[in-house]
């Protein structure tokens, strides 16, 4: 039986993936040239793998009796439509570092390890995410 503060944990972390800044801005789609196409690429499959992780997330919870709370978009995202790519990827890049250091907090304070090696999974990935972006925000403008 997974505790339900692991439960909570879940989906808050459930919530900053399906929430995050590249799914919305997979909605609100930036202004791009086409030399920003692999920022674009690297946003879009974010975006993607926040919503499959999302997925695993919910059926997680309702698997062992949870309520999945899907949350918001932050109301600061409404600011960001219409936005230049190059403008926008610092914004990700920094994003990124607040929902990793907030998954970490979450991923100490799970107390099922099958809910924790799940979490540490999402966290992983995020990573992962935050690594390709840092690696487009290095490249001089123009470069990708």
């Amino acid at each position: 039986m997974i505790p339900s503060q692991d439960l909570q944990r879940l989906n808050r972390l459930l919530q900053l993936v399906y929430r995050s800044l590249p799914v919305y801005l997979e909605y609100a789609v930036p202004w791009h040239r086409h030399d920003d196409q692999e920022a674009v690429e690297a946003l879009r499959h974010a975006a993607e793998d926040h919503q499959e992780t999302a997925q695993r997330l919910a059926r997680f919870i309702y698997d062992h009796d949870g309520t999945v709370d899907l949350g918001e978009f932050p109301l600061e995202f409404t600011d960001l439509h219409d936005l230049d790519m190059e403008y926008l990827l610092p914004l990700v890049v920094e994003a990124e570092r607040r929902t990793i250091d907030e998954m970490e907090q979450i991923v100490q304070q799970l107390q099922s390890p099958e809910a924790k090696t799940l979490a540490e999974e999402v966290l992983g990935a995020e990573k992962a995410h935050q690594d390709r972006f840092q690696e487009l925000l290095k490249r001089p403008a123009g470069t990708g």
